[in-house]
């Protein structure tokens, strides 16, 4: 398996140091996923370019977790989880809050 499909590189938490720092690409090198530093970013961020936003909103990566483990709890007990309304509502507003934090970061 490659680092850029693995659930940490598209969580993109670590977008800052993959594409920042040597040392950081050094170790996924080491670890076997990549076998050279220059691997390719899945969304695109070239090598020495600091992101500027978290491609990811924080109610989709909620989300993201969240979803899979809701669509089983309705598979055994017949819920309704995967598709709720205050669920849709409370990720939009992740969403947002994320935006402002991400924002608050870059000034």
């Amino acid at each position: 398996m490659r680092w850029s499909d693995t659930a940490a590189c598209h969580s993109c938490l670590h977008c800052q140091a993959c594409r920042m720092s040597e040392a950081f690409r050094r170790t996924i090198v080491a670890s076997g996923f990549e076998t050279t530093t220059e691997f390719t970013c899945p969304i695109g961020l070239p090598i020495g370019k600091e992101p500027t936003t978290n491609p990811l909103p924080l109610g989709d990566y909620v989300a993201a977790v969240a979803q899979p483990i809701a669509a089983a709890i309705d598979r055994v007990a017949g819920t309704h989880l995967a598709t709720c309304k205050p669920c849709q509502r409370r990720r939009r507003k992740m969403n947002r809050i994320g935006a402002r934090i991400a924002g608050q970061r870059q000034e």
